[in-house]
C-alpha cells in the first residue's frame, strides 16, 4: 500500500525543553508507531543538532531533518510537499507550512506558542484527539455536493446544512457549526477548519487558486468568521493578497425575511446592485483562478450575482465553496440566471438585466451522502466519545 500522508512534527511539538534539556511531552515513541499504523510516514523537524542526532539513533523509520534541509528538500523536490501536515507551535513552523502549502496544526499541549501560529494554525489540544484526527484524514475525504454551474464555474459544499432529518449526533455537530457561522461561536470552529483545510489537501484545484475571498454579507461589514476561513486557506496555500475581492457597497433585506418565492422570483437580481468588484484587482482576474468561501447556499442567489460579476472579469476559473448546502426535497435546488451586466462593475452604477433562467439546474449537481459520517466523526472526537 503507497503511504498516503506524511506528518512532520517540529521539535518542540514532542518536547519541552527545561535548562536546556529534552522532557518528552508523551510517549513519543508509542505515539509515533501507532501514527505509522495508519500508514502515514513520520518525519521530525528540529535546528537543535545534539536532539537530532539523538533521535536519528533512537527511533526507527523516522525521517530528522534540520529546518534548511527540509526547505531546500521541498523546494528542489526532493520529497513531495502533497498531503502534508506540520505540527509545530511556532510562528516559524507556520511560515513553512504557508511556504510548501502543508496543513498546519497547532500542538495544544506544548508550553509556549508563537502568535501567528495561534491566529491561523488548527489548534488541537491533546495527542489522542491528534491520532483521532488523522484516522478520519487518512479516509478518502468526501465533499458533500458538488455542482459544475458554467464552463468557468464550479459550486463545492463541505457538508449537508439540514438539520431537521438527521440523527441527534449529526444534529449537535451541525448546530454548533451554525452557531460558528452566523453567530461568531468559538464551539468546533477549529474542527470545521480541519475539516474545510483537509478536504482542500485532498481537492488538487484548490493548490492553484491565485486569489482568494469571501461572499460579502447582507450587512456592510464582511462576516469576521469567513474572513477568518479565508485568511487560514489563504496561508496555506501560501497567497499573500488579502483585500476583499466582493465588496456590499449598499445593505440589502436579509434572505430569511423574504419567503422563498419572493427569494426566487428576485434571484440573483436582488443582489447585483449592492455588491461590486474591488477596485484593487481591476485588470488582475483576467486569467486567473479565484476561491470565494460562503457559509451556507439555499438556492443559489448569491452564487450567482457573484459567479455573473466574476465571470465579466475575464477569469480563468472560479470555485466557490460553502461550509453548508442546504437541499430541499422538492421543488428548486439551485437556480442557475445569466445576466447582461453593463457599466463599470468596479463601481457603484453598473445595469443589468436577466438574459435566461433554470429553475432546476440542481438536478445537475453530485451528492455524496457519505460525507455526513465524517461530521459524525469530529462529534464523537471532540466529546471524548470516538476512538481515541
Amino acid at each position: 500500500m503507497d503511504q498516503s500522508w506524511t506528518i512532520y512534527f517540529a521539535g518542540r511539538s514532542l518536547f519541552y525543553v527545561e535548562a536546556d534539556k529534552y522532557r518528552p511531552c508523551f510517549d513519543v515513541v508509542n505515539i509515533l508507531d501507532t501514527i505509522k499504523s495508519l500508514n502515514i510516514g513520520v518525519s521530525i523537524v528540529t535546528h537543535d543538532l545534539n536532539l537530532k542526532n539523538c533521535l536519528k539513533e533512537n527511533l526507527k523509520d523516522v525521517q530528522v531533518y534540520g529546518r534548511k534541509e527540509l526547505r531546500h528538500s521541498f523546494k528542489d523536490k526532493t520529497i513531495s510537499n502533497t498531503k502534508s501536515v506540520f505540527i509545530g507551535p511556532s510562528d516559524d513552523d507556520l511560515f513553512i507550512s504557508a511556504s510548501y502549502k502543508l496543513l498546519y496544526i497547532n500542538p495544544g499541549w506544548s508550553h509556549e506558542h508563537g502568535p501567528k501560529a495561534e491566529q491561523y494554525g488548527i489548534k488541537i489540544r491533546r495527542v489522542e484527539q491528534l491520532i483521532s484526527m488523522l484516522k478520519i484524514l487518512v479516509n478518502q475525504h468526501k465533499w458533500f455536493y458538488k455542482l459544475k454551474i458554467s464552463e468557468k464555474s464550479e459550486l463545492i459544499s463541505l457538508m449537508s446544512a439540514n438539520s431537521y432529518v438527521v440523527g441527534k449526533k449529526e444534529k449537535d455537530v451541525l448546530d454548533h457549526f451554525q452557531e460558528v457561522l452566523k453567530r461568531r461561536g468559538t464551539v468546533y470552529k477549529d474542527a470545521l477548519t480541519f475539516h474545510l483545510l483537509s478536504g482542500m489537501m485532498q481537492y488538487e484545484e484548490l493548490y492553484d487558486i491565485d486569489y482568494w475571498g469571501e461572499m460579502p454579507s447582507s450587512g456592510m461589514e464582511p462576516s469576521a468568521i469567513l474572513v477568518e476561513f479565508k485568511d487560514r486557506c489563504r496561508y496555506l496555500t501560501g497567497k499573500k493578497t488579502k483585500e476583499p475581492i466582493l465588496i456590499r457597497y449598499r445593505k440589502i433585506i436579509k434572505s430569511h425575511s423574504l419567503s422563498k418565492d419572493e427569494r426566487l422570483k428576485l434571484g440573483a437580481g436582488r443582489l447585483l446592485d449592492s455588491v461590486k468588484i474591488n477596485p484593487y484587482y481591476e485588470g488582475k482576474l483576467k486569467d486567473k483562478t479565484i476561491c470565494i468561501i460562503d457559509d451556507y447556499v439555499t438556492n443559489g442567489a448569491t452564487t450567482e450575482m457573484a459567479r455573473n460579476l466574476l465571470e465579466k472579469t475575464g477569469v480563468k476559473k472560479i470555485i466557490f465553496i460553502s461550509l453548508g448546502r442546504f437541499l430541499s426535497n422538492y421543488g428548486v435546488t439551485y437556480q442557475k440566471e445569466d445576466y447582461q451586466i453593463d457599466g463599470n462593475i468596479y463601481g457603484e452604477n453598473h445595469k443589468y438585466s436577466r438574459k435566461e433562467i433554470d429553475s432546476s439546474y440542481g438536478t445537475n449537481a453530485i451528492k455524496e451522502d457519505e460525507a455526513k459520517n465524517e461530521v459524525k466523526e469530529i462529534y464523537d472526537i471532540l466529546n471524548g466519545t470516538g476512538d481515541e
